[in-house]
């Protein structure tokens, strides 16, 4: 008797299941019907692994130890800490306090590698003097108010080797002459011709400098146009000895190598000297922010390395004033596309040296013009431990600079997306897409008209965006929303100002509250003051050299 009781109540409960769980599948079937939208909850957003306690934090750190996390919001009083290589990419209109929420709060916090493109160098002023407590800091701001900057030379990261070199050099050309226009393919081709010729003949030539503003005083017309100098050099260097050696002084001939000669020669062969002035104008055109004896100087030579970002924990702040974004774009471009070229070329696992991670924060990142490396290589960069975050105003912006399938290529591959208050409808009609929609209850009332009076009252599902274009354009100025690729719910939160944090920000900076103020920077990594008098003496007696 009692086995049977047993019988039926286990197949009393085996109903009862079943039953629910055909009711919940029902029920989820209908509200799929028109959308399930919603952001994530707080146990949800723990799971993700953003919200780590101390014991999860440490379990993290095994688990990432070359990777540290990057804040990317705030939620309850708690920073949101995004471990491991993948991609961020900040979507925050102007004057949306993408700086004071996202770059100064990573700058005083990351631990590894930064390179930072530092718009009116606010990013140096308030984190270097802090960063510098741990690591070395650079400066690079060719155009600095006051004449301070650490230098780089494009040049100095092309390769020594005979059998490599080229590539290095074509993809600088190729930086400064894009031949995508076919209008302007012939006059750009030819650009890069002679300008692949002069740095390789500069390359080739060890008593000279190698530098942008040494490849201009090689095309100002002096003595003889330039046109008739290659073939005196070619000859002369057939049988002249030049200095081979600076420190020993030793001499010997060494002729130019054929894709010296080749590439300056096609200059030479062009028939028309109107063509060869628009050959020269074209060359100059990109070349000219070279003519600056600021720029001149600080691009002469190289106080820090780019492949030395994953060796030891360094920090670049590339310093460019708004106005002069436009004007130093190509330089940028080139400064970009080299510090990625160089570091994706060994794994970390390759190389023992190669220790940190690098996070690349490219703040106003359209403005660097299309960085052909990054849409191409987008899919591998992360494997090699370089962690990029463009920021940029909307992803209109991304679609002009790259297309749309180059933009799509490169935001498909950014892991998680932060998205500030829209400003444009376009934009809010964009993230409320994205956003989805979810199902609600809608009540209609129909009243009889009759003797008889009454009505009824009925039910009905109806769609909704999860948030509409006009709430996401209202949205608070405190709030952002985190999407991302993989199967996670949006999480809807606060921004991380730094100075609503002064218990974590504090002692890294001298005055968190406004006006913030940044700790002192040690003398020792203060950018030098260019030498622009020496420079601009350069520039205004260069010769066209005779001989070597």
């Amino acid at each position: 008797m009692r086995y049977h009781l047993l019988l039926l109540a286990g197949l009393v409960v085996w109903i009862i299941l079943n039953v629910a769980v055909l009711v919940a599948l029902f029920a989820k079937t209908k509200r799929e019907l028109h959308g399930s939208a919603r952001f994530a909850n707080d146990m949800e957003i723990r799971k993700t692994g953003f919200l780590p306690t101390p014991k999860e934090e440490e379990k993290l750190k095994k688990k990432f130890p070359s990777e540290p996390p990057v804040i990317i919001g705030k939620h309850k009083g708690k920073f949101l800490q995004f471990y491991g290589n993948e991609f961020i990419s900040i979507g925050a209109p102007t004057r949306s306090g993408k700086g004071v929420s996202i770059v100064i709060p990573n700058l005083l916090t990351y631990p590894d590698s930064i390179v930072v493109l530092d718009i009116k160098m606010e990013n140096w002023l308030l984190t270097a003097g802090f960063r510098a407590k741990y690591q070395d800091v650079f400066l690079f701001a060719p155009k600095s108010e006051d004449g301070r900057s650490h230098r780089y030379n494009p040049l100095d990261y092309i390769d020594r080797d005979d059998t490599k070199r080229m590539a290095d050099v074509q993809n600088i050309a190729n930086i400064f002459y894009p031949a995508d226009d076919p209008k302007d393919a012939f006059w750009q081709n030819q650009a890069q011709r002679i300008f692949t010729g002069l740095v390789l003949y500069m390359m080739e030539t060890p008593n000279r400098p190698c530098s942008m503003a040494e490849l201009i005083k090689l095309t100002t017309p002096t003595s003889m146009p330039l046109h008739e100098w290659i073939p005196t050099i070619i000859n002369e260097r057939k049988n002249t000895p030049i200095v081979i050696n600076n420190e020993t002084g030793e001499t010997r001939v060494k002729e130019l190598s054929v894709e010296c000669i080749e590439a300056m020669m096609a200059y030479v062969n062009v028939d028309s000297d109107n063509t060869r002035s628009s050959i020269l104008a074209t060359l100059m055109s990109p070349l000219n922010v070279f003519t600056d004896p600021s720029v001149a100087t600080a691009t002469s030579h190289s106080d820090f390395r780019l492949d030395d970002v994953r060796k030891k924990k360094m920090t670049i702040y590339v310093g460019i004033q708004p106005n002069e974004l436009s004007r130093f774009s190509k330089l940028l471009n080139v400064f970009f596309s080299q510090l990625i070229n160089i570091n994706t070329r060994v794994l970390p696992e390759h190389d023992e040296r190669l220790k940190y991670q690098c996070l690349v924060l490219l703040d106003e990142f359209t403005s660097l013009g299309r960085v052909d490396i990054i849409q191409k290589s987008i899919a591998y960069i992360a494997g090699y431990n370089v962690r990029l975050m463009p920021i940029f105003q909307s992803v209109s912006q991304v679609e002009d600079a790259y297309g749309k399938d180059g933009a799509n290529a490169i935001l498909s591959n950014i892991a998680c997306q932060v998205e500030f208050t829209p400003t444009t409808i376009e934009q809010a009609e964009h993230l409320s897409k994205r956003l989805g929609t979810q199902t609600v209850k809608s009540k209609s009332i129909s009243r009889n008209r009759g003797k008889g009076g009454g009505g009824s009252v009925s039910t009905s599902d109806q769609s909704r965006a999860l948030m509409l274009p006009q709430e996401l354009k209202e949205m608070d100025a405190e709030k952002e929303i985190i999407f991302f690729t993989r199967r996670t719910l949006p999480i809807f939160c606060e921004k991380a100002f730094y100075y609503t944090s002064p218990d974590v920000f504090g002692k890294r900076m001298k005055r968190v509250e406004e006006p913030a103020q940044g700790l002192d920077i040690p003398a020792k990594h203060q950018p030098p003051i260019l030498d622009i008098k020496n420079a601009w003496r350069e520039v205004r007696t260069a010769k066209k050299p005779q001989g070597n």
